[in-house]
């Protein structure tokens, strides 16, 4: 009774012929993963809310340069750093809701998790400043790149110094953190406004232009560190 069960398991569970191994291990390799899927997989876990509210600037601008705003420049730089806010808070909601253990468990690593939504989030902040700089320029006739220098100046900032704090104890520990750096930079902002100090005209356009390269450069250094180091903090 015992030979013949131990030979209906073998004949059941029986290895794989030596000729065909290989085919055997290539047929169990899990499938490859493109950066498509990737992005794809991540787009339909960013909350709808950082989607839409990035687009709500659009008529905004839109409307504040048709209705001849006179202050509609300065507004568009005081919005943009909660663009900048709100992607973020998307990056970093793995560790606000306890979730980094799990996500390093499954089909993609953690980092890769961060990266993706970082990507995403990152490139619709730029989309909407640059359609917005677009509809001003041609409104208030000034170059395409200045404007983009100047609206998105602010959003670099608060971008740059909401990744280091996040990556920092009490970042992780309170996820608001970024939302209060926008807060600080758009009171900034429209304290210049309201004081009427001439930033724009005492800076010439050039200078405000290598400005918004050099915060570029400076922010995604930030952003690699913090990819770079993402399982660290979890």
């Amino acid at each position: 009774m015992k030979d013949n069960l131990k030979t209906n398991i073998s004949k059941a569970f029986a290895a794989p012929a030596p000729q065909k191994k290989q085919e055997f291990l290539q047929k169990m390799r899990p499938a490859k993963i493109h950066t498509f899927d990737i992005l794809r997989t991540q787009a339909s876990y960013v909350r709808a809310v950082s989607w839409i509210l990035p687009m709500m600037m659009l008529p905004v601008v839109f409307i504040g340069a048709h209705q001849n705003w006179e202050n509609v420049i300065h507004l568009t730089e005081a919005i943009t750093p909660f663009l900048a806010a709100i992607g973020i808070m998307e990056t970093w909601r793995s560790y606000t809701y306890r979730m980094t253990e799990l996500e390093q468990a499954t089909r993609f690593s953690l980092r890769t998790v961060v990266y993706a939504r970082m990507l995403l989030t990152g490139c619709a902040g730029f989309a909407m400043i640059l359609l917005s700089s677009a509809i001003l320029a041609n409104h208030f006739r000034i170059s395409f790149l200045l404007m983009t220098a100047r609206i998105v100046i602010p959003y670099l900032l608060t971008m740059s110094l909401g990744l280091q704090i996040e990556r920092t104890t009490f970042g992780r520990n309170n996820p608001f953190c970024s939302v209060a750096i926008a807060v600080i930079i758009a009171a900034l902002v429209i304290w210049a406004e309201a004081a009427s100090i001439p930033f724009e005209a005492a800076l010439s356009g050039e200078f405000v232009i290598a400005l918004a390269v050099g915060l570029l450069a400076f922010t995604t250094w930030e952003a690699i560190k913090t990819i770079q180091y993402t399982e660290t903090y979890a």
